[in-house]
C-alpha cells in the first residue's frame, strides 16, 4: 500500500514583497569585495562610481605598493639599459679601434714587403 502525499497548492507569490527581498539581497551581494553602491547620484557618474569603488575595495593597499614596486623596478632598468648602452658604445669604439690597428699593420706589411707570399 502506497501512500501518497498531497502536495499543496504553491503559494501565490507576492510581487512587492519578492522584490523587496531581491533588492536586500543584491545590496548585500559582494562585488570584487565591495558591496553593491545604492547611491543613484554615485552611480550615474562614472568617476564618481569608480572613485567609490577605489575607496572601499580590499586590494587598494596591494594595488599602491605594487605601483611603488614597479616604479622602482623601471627606474632600475631604465639605469641598467643606459649602462648596457654605455657598455656597447665602448665595445664598439674598442672594435673599430682594433680594425684600424690591424690594417695600418697590414698596410704597413704591404708596404716594407712583409706581406709577400703570406696568407
Amino acid at each position: 500500500n502506497e501512500v501518497k502525499q498531497e502536495r499543496s497548492a504553491p503559494q501565490p507569490i507576492n510581487r512587492e514583497d519578492n522584490r523587496a527581498r531581491i533588492i536586500q539581497q543584491l545590496s548585500e551581494k559582494l562585488v570584487g569585495g565591495v558591496k553593491l553602491c545604492k547611491d543613484k547620484v554615485v552611480l550615474d557618474d562614472p568617476q564618481k562610481a569608480f572613485q567609490w569603488f577605489k575607496e572601499r575595495y580590499p586590494g587598494t593597499s596591494a594595488v599602491d605598493e605594487n605601483k611603488i614596486i614597479l616604479k622602482k623596478k623601471y627606474s632600475s632598468a631604465k639605469s641598467t639599459g643606459e649602462k648596457v648602452n654605455k657598455a656597447r658604445g665602448s665595445i664598439n669604439y674598442l672594435k673599430s679601434t682594433i680594425e684600424g690597428l690591424r690594417r695600418e699593420r697590414a698596410m704597413e706589411r704591404v708596404v716594407g714587403g712583409e706581406g709577400e707570399g703570406e696568407e
